[in-house]
């Protein structure tokens, strides 16, 4: 488990996650390949609980170290808002368009 139930939100998780979403050099290629299964499995938890969501993205990011690396860091920086890494054509973004959504939704906007 990456982040401790009582120091971080499944939604901070989530946020972390999307926050190294527009920096393909922190995915390891064994990760972009996996992201497959991943985008599979998050798109069909539409009605899951954040918690159920942040299990898989737990579960997923066991096998790739250097990426949950990053997004351990990520957790301890300040928190800004994701960007909408279409706009920047970025590479992760558009193979797996749904994924992205799906956790963005899971995520509260900054000022609320």
């Amino acid at each position: 488990m990456i982040i401790s139930e009582n120091m971080m939100s499944q939604e901070e998780f989530i946020a972390a996650f999307l926050s190294v979403w527009d920096k393909p050099e922190c995915f390891e290629p064994e990760a972009v390949d996996g992201l497959a299964a991943l985008s599979a499995t998050i798109t069909q938890l539409t009605d899951a609980s954040n918690n159920d969501i942040y299990n898989e993205l737990d579960k997923w990011c066991e096998n790739y170290p250097k990426l949950t690396e990053v997004i351990a860091a990520a957790l301890r920086k300040p928190k800004n808002k994701p960007t909408d890494p279409t706009k920047q054509g970025n590479v992760v973004d558009n193979r797996y368009p749904e994924l992205y959504e799906s956790l963005c939704k899971r995520i509260k906007p900054s000022g609320e």
